[in-house]
């Protein structure tokens, strides 16, 4: 099977905003030295805040790994800044944008069939970066579950060490597992990938994945 690969949107404009911000900050420079006097320096420091944020932010763009997702005969792979984690083909049931209260989220989901293989290869490393990305979502499907307000705690607790099934996790890796957990419970999925760095239709991509995970079960994919 050829690879299939798909792009990640975040990765992409960084070099073109790196040339833009370093030109700006040049022009800033260049009218600073001969035009001080136009601006009142707390004008001339709003500029040059604005021209370093825009060098962050080209920064962060270029640190970005060029795909986000790849499926091969192995599998499917997610690629992120801290590391990546692999899902063979037979540890997953499905791929889908999930719904709350029938409004869709800005995610793809992945339904495990397991859970703890997949906490076994997971880094870390990565585990701490995408717990903190999904701390929104978390709270987002908390809120939604519990319109009066009186949430069970035990949904905004990462329980460590956290036992999946029969098998005990610690650390950062429990903290992980027991936010799958939680996340499956109100949502219906066990990992999450945002819309905003697939630089793909959603549905496409949900479809070509689902696909091939079906082709690959009955052994069709040559």
């Amino acid at each position: 099977m050829t690879p299939l690969q798909f792009q990640a949107k975040t990765a992409k404009g960084g070099a073109s905003l790196l040339l833009w911000s370093c030109g700006l900050l040049l022009l800033w420079l260049l009218a600073l030295l001969l035009f001080r006097d136009w601006l009142p320096a707390t004008a001339w420091a709003m500029l040059l805040l604005a021209c370093v944020v825009a060098l962050v932010l080209a920064y962060a763009r270029l640190t970005e790994p060029w795909l986000v997702l790849e499926a091969t005969e192995q599998g499917l792979t997610f690629y992120h800044r801290k590391g990546q984690w692999l899902l063979p083909w037979q540890e997953f049931s499905l791929v889908s944008v999930p719904e709350l209260n029938g409004r869709e989220l800005a995610y793809i989901g992945i339904k495990l069939k397991v859970q703890s293989p997949f906490l076994a290869r997971l880094s870390p490393r990565l585990a701490v970066a995408l717990l903190m990305e999904q701390r929104n979502l978390l709270l987002s499907a908390v809120g939604q579950n519990c319109p009066t307000g009186q949430c069970p705690s035990a949904f905004l607790l990462e329980t460590n060490p956290c036992q999946v099934e029969g098998k005990v996790y610690k650390g950062v890796i429990g903290m992980f597992g027991s936010r799958m957990q939680t996340l499956r419970q109100l949502i219906g999925f066990d990992l999450y990938i945002p819309l905003n760095a697939l630089g793909e239709n959603p549905q496409f991509f949900c479809r070509t994945i689902n696909q091939l995970r079906l082709q690959y079960s009955e052994n069709t994919v040559t």
